[in-house]
């Protein structure tokens, strides 16, 4: 990290008060893991409130070699979303991106924000008699509605858990080329594929 200083600064700058906080008792409860099984440090906490000010912030990282841990719903059981114990990442919160906008029952499509979990897409789709399961088959741009800016950051963070290179990008310029979408079978597929790729340097 070349000066955090400065980095927090422009941070601050770039997504206002509501967007960034370094106060110890509002990043306490994002610092672990729902199961309790992994705590970590954090120089700041980022609740960006759109893609563009997500765009901004990792080209504000890139620039000061500040790491990112992308932290969605905080319901993960492998760790992915905790920051390690060096306190120089930076947690990017996706919470305040929970806009659903588009729910279509009959098509069987959901357009949503990054920050939206689950459990209130389910809800959701209760009361719009929306009855057929989130699992393998859902489709990760047309049926929850992720962006190219959404699936490089999954990417990222799945990377980063398992230390291990993987070509996301070049597997979604294919995916553009060919007008096709991913499911997360298929994502979970292309994981397998590649988790026995060498290992990412420390």
């Amino acid at each position: 990290m070349s000066d955090p200083e400065a980095f927090l600064a422009a941070a601050s700058e770039l997504l206002g008060e509501r967007g960034l906080t370094r106060d110890p008792d509002l990043l306490q409860p994002w610092l672990t893991d729902w199961r309790g099984r992994y705590t970590g440090r954090a120089l700041a906490l980022a609740s960006p409130a759109s893609t563009k000010e997500v765009a901004g912030l990792v080209r504000l990282c890139g620039e000061y070699a500040v790491p990112i841990v992308p932290q969605g719903g905080n319901s993960g059981m492998s760790g992915g979303a905790t920051p390690d114990t060096s306190g120089t990442a930076i947690l990017l919160s996706l919470r305040r991106m929970n806009t659903i906008r588009r729910l279509d029952a009959q098509a069987g499509e959901v357009t949503c924000e990054a920050g939206v979990i689950l459990q209130t897409l389910q809800e959701l789709a209760r009361d719009w008699d929306y009855s057929r399961p989130l699992d393998g088959n859902t489709r990760l741009f047309c049926d929850l509605g992720f962006e190219s800016l959404d699936a490089v950051v999954l990417g990222s963070a799945i990377q980063d858990h398992y230390r291990r290179a993987m070509p996301f990008a070049e597997m979604l310029v294919e995916l553009g080329q060919t007008q096709t979408d991913l499911t997360i079978n298929g994502l979970v597929a292309f994981v397998q594929q590649h988790v026995a790729a060498p290992a990412l340097e420390a």
